[in-house]
C-alpha cells in the first residue's frame, strides 16, 4: 500500500510544533509524522483537504503518555499510544508498510522518554500494550 504525499502540506498549519528540540522524527504515511520532543510528542498530520483548517492539537507530555507501540489498525500498521488515564490504546500515526521499521527506532527513544517521565512522577505502572510487537527480530 503507498499513500500518495500532498504537494500542498504546510507543517506549521497542520502541526503543533511547540515540541522545544526534536530528538525523533517518525514518518508516517501521506507526509504525517510525530515529533518527538524532550518532554513531549506531537502529531503532524498532512495530506488532505479537510485538514487546511483543522486547529493542530496540543503537543502530549510524556507525563501524561503510558506506553507506545507498533500495532494494527485493521490491516494497518499504526503507532498506538496509551494515555495514562485510558485501557485502551490510541492509534495516533498510520504506517506504510515500509516505515515500520524505521518507526521502530524512534519508538526506542520515544519509550525511554515515557519512562523516565514516569520515574519523576508518582503514577501507577500500566502493563504494556498487550501482544505487539514493538522489537526488530534477526
Amino acid at each position: 500500500m503507498v499513500i500518495a504525499r500532498s504537494s500542498i502540506c504546510d507543517p506549521g498549519a497542520t502541526c503543533a510544533s511547540d515540541v522545544g528540540n526534536v530528538v525523533a522524527r517518525i514518518e508516517g504515511a501521506a507526509g504525517s509524522a510525530v515529533l518527538v520532543g524532550l518532554d513531549r510528542l506531537t502529531v503532524c498530520r498532512c495530506g488532505g483537504p479537510s485538514l487546511v483548517r483543522r486547529i493542530p492539537r496540543a503537543p502530549w507530555s510524556y507525563a501524561d503518555l503510558g506506553d507506545v507501540a507498533i500495532g494494527s489498525y485493521g490491516s494497518l500498521p499504526v503507532i498506538l499510544l496509551r494515555l495514562s488515564h485510558t485501557s485502551e490504546p490510541l492509534p495516533i500515526l498510520i504506517l506504510e508498510r515500509g516505515q515500520v521499521g524505521p518507526a521502530l527506532d524512534g519508538l526506542v527513544t520515544l519509550r525511554r522518554l515515557i519512562a523516565a517521565a514516569a520515574r519523576g512522577g508518582s503514577k501507577s505502572k500500566q502493563a504494556p500494550i498487550g501482544g505487539v510487537a514493538t522489537r526488530r527480530t534477526a
